[in-house]
């Protein structure tokens, strides 16, 4: 509440270099910050992350940068250590320090939604302007809302996109912001938004001409107006261009990354036991190597997909986004007659958490994965053949 808050503070004030930028953006870094889950593993793995986290609470910076420095030493992929860390360094006023830390958790973890949102408000209300960057800010706060579509960053990537005088695009936006709290009936916050909708457009020469002849509703997808307006779909409003048809399942939910095998299957297999249609599949990553990510469930439409991800992170699995993955490998035994049951633990046996065929098909088989492209999912059929298996690359 207190970053959903602050960032409206922010885009009210007109320059970046006065105080008021400084503390609404220690505030944000810090709200934002413990977003960040808690780590699990080895005791004195989790202590010394735990320690800099309880440490940062406190504004115990220095003390905190020596726990998460630790804590990195200990297990030098850790990337959400690092992230935590350039909070801490940010706010005793290491400005450098804070960003590379910030670079160093992206590039073990491109997929970090939180670091990317932190380090595009550090690069826009950074009090040192030596250190400011809008350009680099608005890539890295449009693709933190890509990854998980959260009324906090969409607030922030509007704000960005106004400090960067892009104020159509800010104005389209807070609609958006404004449609999707509707739809989470977070209607306590809607004033607020609406008023500073308002001040975006008193900026926008296009808006200001527009405003008393159009709609509010006109040119962002939104549905026309409901008499409950608070459960409005705003994701239902229009049929988007990359929607399969029924008959198809292009779309799924990526949860988390590991670079651990066995523990992405863990993962999923507790979420099954939820009741979550989950499943894993490997990305390689080029200087990244491979890892392996957790997906939940095949929809036919993307706004299916969206709908269900916003109910996970109302279960506290923040990081849930829709992703187009349209491509699989359709596995089965070779030469053997077996039941779905050995073909299972088969797979298992080999690492491979598979999810049920969609749309049938002859013979006993599963899918794996999820991929973006047909050429990643031959990949992973030419690996599955090599593991035994008859195994062909198939769309969704």
């Amino acid at each position: 509440m207190i970053g959903e808050i602050l960032i409206l503070r922010i885009v009210c004030v007109e320059s970046v270099k006065t105080a008021v930028f400084h503390w609404a953006t220690i505030l944000m870094v810090v709200a934002t910050a413990f977003l960040l889950p808690t780590q699990a593993g080895a005791v004195d793995e989790t202590n010394w992350y735990e320690k800099g986290s309880e440490l940062l609470k406190a504004h115990q910076y220095q003390e905190a940068i020596d726990a998460f420095s630790t804590a990195v030493e200990t297990i030098p992929h850790d990337y959400q250590a690092y992230s935590k860390r350039g909070a801490a360094r940010y706010l005793k006023g290491d400005y450098a320090e804070a960003i590379a830390d910030y670079h160093t958790a992206l590039g073990m973890n491109p997929d970090d939604a939180v670091a990317l949102h932190q380090l595009a408000v550090i690069l826009t209300f950074c009090p040192d302007p030596a250190f400011q960057n809008l350009s680099q800010a608005l890539i890295s706060a449009q693709r933190a809302v890509d990854l998980m579509y959260a009324p906090i960053f969409i607030k922030t990537l509007a704000a960005i996109q106004y400090e960067a005088g892009e104020i159509e695009a800010a104005v389209h936006t807070q609609e958006k912001l404004i449609a999707l709290t509707q739809y989470l009936g977070q209607t306590i916050d809607l004033p607020a938004m609406e008023a500073q909708l308002s001040e975006y457009r008193k900026k926008s020469r296009k808006f200001g001409q527009l405003s008393s002849n159009m709609p509010e509703d006109q040119d962002v997808g939104l549905p026309p107006p409901h008499k409950d307006p608070v459960r409005v779909n705003p994701y239902r409003s229009r049929k988007k261009p990359n929607d399969r048809a029924p008959e198809t399942h292009a779309f799924t939910i990526h949860l988390h990354s590991f670079q651990d095998r066995d523990k992405a299957n863990r993962t999923a297999q507790s979420l099954r036991s939820r009741g979550e249609a989950a499943f894993v599949s490997h990305v390689d990553i080029p200087k990244r190597g491979r890892w392996f990510r957790v997906y939940v469930g095949s929809y036919s439409l993307e706004s299916e997909a969206m709908k269900h991800a916003i109910e996970l992170r109302r279960q506290k699995l923040p990081y849930a986004r829709a992703v187009q993955r349209p491509w699989a490998v359709r596995v089965g035994l070779s030469g053997r007659d077996a039941t779905l049951a050995d073909l299972d633990e088969t797979l298992l046996d080999r690492g491979y958490l598979t999810h049920p065929l969609q749309t049938g098909g002859p013979g006993k088989a599963r899918l794996y994965g999820a991929f973006a492209t047909e050429n990643d999912a031959e990949a992973a059929a030419r690996e599955l053949k090599t593991d035994g298996f008859d195994a062909t690359a198939v769309a969704q």
